[in-house]
């Protein structure tokens, strides 16, 4: 484990461990991030361009894996950011015991899918009461869960 202090703009120090910190949120970053995160380890990413790197303001991205006719740079992020999301719904669909679209027998929790560009660094995310919530991972479901319940 890696220990990290993060200095605000004030000056204030918050000591934060993390298992794993990665440089650059181009698509190795995200991707690594994708599978550091499933792997349930703490993840921090840095990146000085911002979200996405030099490839979300690249035009036109040639010679990328899956892609043999390339693509716009920002639409590689935005796949990139919008993976994670089925994982996540179908671990609260299970741990609620409710289909997408279902309510909990108490009528508290209403699971449903909701559209996101992904135009953020914050996917996946979920809307709790009208609460944006971001970096939503399976591992967090439970504490979501709790707070809605009670």
């Amino acid at each position: 484990m890696l220990s990290v202090n993060i200095a605000s703009s004030q000056s204030d120090q918050k000591e934060s461990l993390y298992d794993v910190i990665i440089v650059g949120s181009g698509p190795a970053g995200m991707t690594a991030a994708i599978y550091t995160e499933r792997s349930l380890l703490k993840t921090l990413i840095l990146e000085k361009i911002g979200s996405g790197g030099q490839a979300a303001l690249t035009d036109h991205i040639e010679n990328f894996p899956g892609f043999p006719e390339g693509l716009m740079g920002p639409e590689l992020i935005a796949n990139l950011r919008e993976t994670g999301k089925e994982e996540l719904l179908a671990e609260l669909s299970r741990k609620l015991n409710v289909p997408v679209g279902g309510t909990t027998a108490d009528g508290k929790i209403t699971l449903e899918f909701a559209e996101c560009i992904g135009g953020c660094e914050g996917a996946p995310c979920v809307l709790l009461n009208d609460e944006h919530r971001m970096n939503v991972t399976p591992d967090k479901v439970d504490a979501l869960i709790a707070e809605l319940r009670s």
